[in-house]
């Protein structure tokens, strides 16, 4: 799961810093469907990884794409744990990369707004 999640932000992070071209996209593995909508995504030093699980769960996956982009980019993300629950108030923040769980999807399934 931790893998998948990781492909996934690696692909949007990739994605997002190519110059703007009519392309299609391309993730792996394979969404089932794919609905674009305009705008973008930038990642700065105020961008904020947050973990809504309640326990803890992507602690590992966000600490890995921290030390990663901090090499790449020169800047620190800031980490933050939320309770299940406080979806609202991380909502608030339109600059983060937010990880939850989602029971509903099957095993290693996955959503990318």
């Amino acid at each position: 799961m931790k893998r998948i999640i990781f492909i996934a932000l690696a692909v949007i992070l990739i994605a997002g810093c190519t110059k703007n071209k009519a392309r299609e996209i391309s993730i792996i593995p394979q969404p089932n469907r794919i609905v674009k909508d305009d705008g973008v995504f930038n990642i700065s030093a105020k961008t904020v990884l947050v973990d809504i699980s309640g326990d803890s769960t992507f602690a590992g996956v966000m600490s890995y794409i921290k030390g990663r982009f901090a090499k790449a980019a020169g800047f620190d993300l800031a980490v933050e744990f939320a309770a299940e629950g406080e979806e609202e108030t991380v909502g608030a923040q339109s600059n983060a990369i937010v990880f939850s769980k989602n029971k509903a999807l099957p095993k290693e399934g996955y959503i990318l707004y």
